[in-house]
């Protein structure tokens, strides 16, 4: 049996991504500081990008306007940016980072990477 994604689904996982990765930077982050070593500025602008992205995903999938190929490729896109800024920022400050920070943008760019290649598949399927 083969199961199919459909695109205001793909939108809302999206969505509750973003709000989960706004979550671990804006929260966890920074009041686990133990752990994790990013600068809090660094982490509170890293989650108002994740919030954003949420905030268009769920309109998205809310209203998932004719568009929906186009705005799908927007949040792939936006989401490999984000991808790519937080590894130049772990590149850049990586003698202040912890192994925990590490780990933890391996496992967000493999999760991230997964959903924008899901995104991409779907905005280009008939």
């Amino acid at each position: 049996m083969v199961y199919s994604i459909t695109p205001k689904y793909i939108f809302l996982l999206d969505c509750l991504g973003a709000i989960v990765t706004a979550f671990m930077l804006g929260v966890i982050h920074v009041y686990v500081r133990s752990i994790f070593s990013l600068p809090i500025p660094t982490l509170q602008f890293l989650a108002l990008i994740a919030i954003c992205f949420a905030v268009f995903s769920f309109f998205n999938y809310i209203y998932l306007v004719k568009q929906w190929r186009t705005n799908m490729k927007i949040i792939a896109i936006a989401n490999t940016l984000f991808c790519v800024y937080t590894a130049y920022l772990a590149i850049s400050l990586h003698a202040m980072l912890k192994i925990w920070d590490f780990i933890y943008f391996v496992l967000e760019f493999l999760i991230i990477g997964a959903v924008v290649l899901l995104e991409w598949r779907t905005s280009n399927s008939k």
